[in-house]
């Protein structure tokens, strides 16, 4: 699966922790949205990052994997 990612995204995996309540908010506000490629992966739009990448702040450490 993480070649398929790979091949896809051309940029890695990203391992993300939020705090679930605020990632509810995201989904059912749009921030995170389903992904067009992956049933069980989710993307966030450019105009949501910012409000994402502060929301990440405040979970556990995450990880990315660039291959």
């Amino acid at each position: 699966m993480a070649k398929e990612y790979q091949f896809k995204y051309g940029n890695g995996l990203q391992e993300i922790y939020i705090p679930k309540a605020r990632y509810e908010e995201f989904r059912s506000s749009g921030v995170v949205r389903d992904d067009w490629f992956e049933v069980d992966s989710v993307h966030v739009p450019a105009d949501g990052l910012e409000s994402f990448n502060t929301a990440l702040r405040s979970g556990l450490p995450n990880a990315y994997y660039p291959e």
